[in-house]
């Protein structure tokens, strides 16, 4: 079926507003956009707000000379120089200048000889039209990218800017957590400088022992360390240690820290008791009734009416439509391993972005704490 603009720019819309990394939204976006785009090769990089500095984000399909070229200090002037010079403004491709481009250093000495004879080039900008990273797309047929797929970029190009903008991430995270009743900030591994700068931060409740709180989160740190690709983990349901329920919510930012707020239950959502939520956790990651029946010890009689009575407690009609609202509202538990095990690959590698979508088709196919 073919794909239209609209298509894809709602689609990427959707990607970009799911819960997985950034890198991976930017893939996944870039892939949806494949079918228009046609080309070769893709790089992206984002600006540091504070120095300007260049940072790849996500590259594929070029080779090492050229990626290296790319990275270097002579992209500037090679390559964004020549193109913001193109008459039909941004995005442009290399037909668009008004010169002869093949004799500019950047084609003659590197696109030509590994084979890419045309491409597109765009700023990513964020809100207010501030400037946060750039594309370059690379094509080996002279008929690529074409109209369309310029036009393409230009709604793209604001959808990646917004996406890469550590100022626009700390607003998103801002607002998502604001109601939250704690909120952690692990912070990324920094090797040597690890020992300078505690590994977990209590932003919120500053009133409380910091050491206390982060003791008691201590399993649900480690939780979200080990498994920080796997899908689940952005908005999820934890049993604390006194068997006291918390909602939990997880933002990466882009230096690989991870912003956690958490907000106390005193009931699971929907009247769920704590074996249907096992239940609907495995509807949502593909299991059928006989893998949940031989991962709770049950018998699939059991699984069925257990599935009936979180379809009527979610007041849904399917497993679709019930792993929807599941991973809407988080209301999941960490997939057990050994059972992932008993039915496939890991979710992450099952579940292509964005993860709402794949997680409905996949299912549609059957399958007191501190303070």
């Amino acid at each position: 079926m073919t794909r239209s603009l609209i298509d894809v720019v709602s689609e990427a819309a959707e990607i970009a507003a799911s819960g997985c990394d950034v890198e991976e939204k930017v893939a996944e976006i870039l892939h949806a956009a494949e079918p228009i785009m046609r080309v070769d090769g893709w790089m992206i990089w984002g600006l540091d707000p504070l120095t300007g500095q260049r940072q790849q984000l996500y590259a594929t399909g070029y080779p090492a000379p050229l990626m290296a070229y790319l990275d270097g200090p002579d992209f500037e002037v090679d390559v964004l120089t020549p193109f913001a010079q193109a008459k039909t403004g941004w995005p442009a491709r290399v037909r668009d200048l008004p010169f002869k481009p093949m004799e500019l250093r950047c084609m003659s000495e590197f696109y030509l000889p590994v084979g890419f004879v045309e491409g597109l080039v765009a700023p990513l900008a964020s809100t207010g039209g501030r400037l946060t990273g750039f594309l370059d797309s690379s094509a080996t047929d002279r008929r690529n990218p074409s109209d369309e797929a310029r036009q393409l970029m230009s709604y793209l190009s604001r959808i990646l800017g917004r996406l890469i903008d550590p100022v626009e991430e700390s607003r998103r995270a801002s607002q998502l957590l604001a109601g939250e009743q704690y909120i952690l900030k692990i912070e990324p591994d920094r090797g040597a400088d690890a020992a300078a700068r505690p590994p977990v931060e209590v932003v919120r409740p500053r009133n409380q022992d910091d050491r206390q709180l982060v003791a008691y989160f201590t399993e649900l740190l480690a939780l979200i360390m080990e498994s920080k690709r796997d899908w689940w983990t952005t908005q999820f349901f934890w049993e604390g240690v006194v068997k006291q329920w918390y909602r939990c919510r997880c933002v990466r930012r882009h230096d690989g820290g991870i912003v956690v707020g958490l907000s106390r239950f005193e009931r699971l959502p929907h009247g769920l008791s704590r074996r249907e939520l096992e239940v609907l956790t495995l509807v949502a990651d593909g299991a059928r009734n006989d893998d949940i029946a031989s991962t709770l010890v049950v018998t699939t009689r059991t699984v069925k009416a257990h599935v009936q009575h979180i379809l009527e407690k979610l007041d849904v009609s399917s497993r679709s439509a019930a792993t929807r609202t599941a991973i809407d509202e988080g209301i999941l538990l960490r997939p057990p391993q050994a059972a992932r095990a008993a039915w496939g690959p890991p979710a992450q590698e099952r579940w292509p972005l964005p993860a709402l979508r794949s997680a409905t088709a996949r299912s549609a196919h059957g399958r007191s704490g501190p303070g």
